[in-house]
């Protein structure tokens, strides 16, 4: 099977031709499960990404927030 949306193909052949394991994105829904585990790939939301990112390195994620918020005027 492949991701619901013909259109949603390529993200998918990108990701395994990279070695990625997620795919990051709002469009959740057009990423089933059984389109994604025979090539060990996970759909995750941003917010979900970031919470794994934080869980893992914590100090990390807070820095480049920080980096990125004072790029920005923040």
């Amino acid at each position: 099977m492949s991701p619901s949306h013909p259109k949603d193909r390529h993200v998918l052949a990108a990701t395994v031709a990279c070695g990625a394991q997620t795919i990051v994105t709002f469009n959740i829904k057009d990423f089933p499960p059984d389109a994604l585990t025979p090539w060990n790939v996970e759909a995750q939301s941003p917010d979900e990404f970031l919470i794994h990112q934080y869980h893992l390195d914590a100090e990390t994620v807070f820095t480049v927030a920080r980096e990125q918020a004072q790029q920005h005027g923040g």
